[in-house]
């Protein structure tokens, strides 16, 4: 298994392998895999610089993984999810079934836990880029304050300007993952 080829941004758990970090890839070959059930990696939590900037994960107990494969639409887009592994105990995991030949799949994993004996658990992975652009309903759901019967509440990212200034990814004002902000690889 190999590292990241170049630094990336990402949320949650870099991936490890497959070692292309090509995440905008359009087509077989940008990202593939030797397998048609491959082995999927990640960084191992808590990563030592999030330590550095919160002691508290250094005392991280009973770290499990929960991994999800998704399969692309025809479109490119996430489609139907077509394995999941919740409480894996080591930052990789081969699949355990094989995949379509020649097709090209999503991925992310995220990492629960507890500290202080309080449970917790990391966002699902993706990377930062490309900044998701809202419009349409999506757009005016995020412009709008809404007022409920005892208080106010404002949607993620209300206060911050709508437009350019606002970074659109899955670590910050987004609760989903686009499709090109998935990790992916191709099947041979």
């Amino acid at each position: 298994m190999g590292g990241p080829s170049r630094n990336i941004d990402v949320c949650a758990l870099p991936p490890v392998d497959p070692a292309s970090v090509n995440f905008i890839a359009r087509r077989p070959g940008d990202t593939d895999l030797d397998l048609r059930s491959p082995t999927l990696a990640w960084e191992a939590f808590p990563p030592a610089r999030w330590v550095d900037d919160d002691r508290r994960l250094g005392n991280a107990r009973n770290v499990r993984y929960d991994l999800r494969v998704w399969e692309a639409s025809d479109r490119r887009l996430v489609g139907d999810l077509v394995y999941e592994r919740s409480d894996l105990l080591e930052p990789n995991h081969r699949l355990a079934s094989e995949l379509k030949p020649a097709t090209q799949y999503f991925w992310s994993v995220r990492a629960s836990y507890t500290v202080d004996g309080l449970p917790r658990a990391t966002r699902w992975s993706a990377v930062q880029e490309p900044i998701f652009v809202p419009s349409g309903e999506l757009l005016s759901a995020v412009a709008e304050t809404r007022v409920g019967r005892d208080e106010m509440r404002s949607p993620p990212c209300a206060g911050i300007s709508i437009g350019k200034d606002v970074r659109w990814t899955p670590c910050r004002c987004l609760d989903f993952i686009p499709a090109a902000n998935h990790y992916r690889f191709w099947t041979p």
